[in-house]
C-alpha cells in the first residue's frame, strides 16, 4: 500500500512541480521513443535489505536495480503522458550503441560530500557505487541507505526534462 501511495504522490509531484513552472513542460520532450541501457555491472554496488542486512547476491542486486529502473521509467512515462501522448515507448535495450541513454554505477564522491546520482548530460545517468542503496522504504526512512527508486526517478527527471546536471545552488 505504501508503494501505491508513493507512486501516486511521485506522479502528482512531478506533474505539479513541472506544471507550476511551465504548464507545457512535457512538450519540451522531443522524442517519442527512448531506449535505455545499463551494463548490469554491480560488482562494487552495496544494497541493504530487511533488518539492514547487506544483500551480497549479485543476481538479487541486478533484479532490484532493473525493477527499480523500470518502475521509475513507468512513473515518468505516466507523468509525461498525463495531458496526452508524448512518449510512446520507453524501454530497455541490450545494445548500448542503440540506447538513447546509459545508466551505470561509478564513484561519485566530491569535495563537498557524496552524490547519490548524477546526470551530466542527456545521455548518461551515473549512480554512486560507494554508498548503500535499498529498495525498502523502512531502510531508507531510517537513514540506513539511499532509496534507489527515488534517486533513479530524480535522475530521469534531469535527463528527460532539464537535460542538465545537478545544481549546487539548490541541492537538487
Amino acid at each position: 500500500m505504501r508503494w501505491a501511495i508513493f507512486i501516486s504522490l511521485s506522479i502528482n509531484s512531478i506533474i505539479y512541480s513541472q506544471c507550476d513552472k511551465n504548464p507545457n513542460w512535457s512538450r519540451q520532450i522531443h522524442k517519442e521513443v527512448y531506449r535505455w541501457y545499463w551494463d548490469e555491472d554491480v560488482s562494487s554496488v552495496h544494497f541493504r535489505g530487511n533488518s539492514y542486512w547487506d544483500i551480497t547476491d549479485k543476481d538479487s542486486i541486478k533484479m532490484i536495480v532493473n525493477n527499480s529502473i523500470e518502475w521509475a521509467v513507468n512513473v515518468w512515462e505516466t507523468a509525461v503522458n498525463s495531458k496526452g501522448p508524448v512518449i510512446t515507448d520507453m524501454s530497455q535495450t541490450t545494445n548500448r550503441d542503440s540506447a538513447d541513454f546509459f545508466i551505470g554505477f561509478e564513484n561519485l564522491s566530491n569535495i563537498n560530500g557524496e552524490f547519490a546520482g548524477r546526470t551530466p548530460d542527456p545521455h548518461h545517468i551515473y549512480l554512486a557505487n560507494q554508498i548503500y542503496w535499498t529498495d525498502i522504504y523502512e531502510v531508507a526512512e531510517a537513514n540506513q541507505a539511499y532509496d534507489f527508486k527515488t534517486v533513479i526517478l530524480h535522475e530521469l527527471g534531469h535527463l528527460l526534462v532539464a537535460a542538465t546536471d545537478h545544481s549546487v545552488a539548490n541541492n537538487t
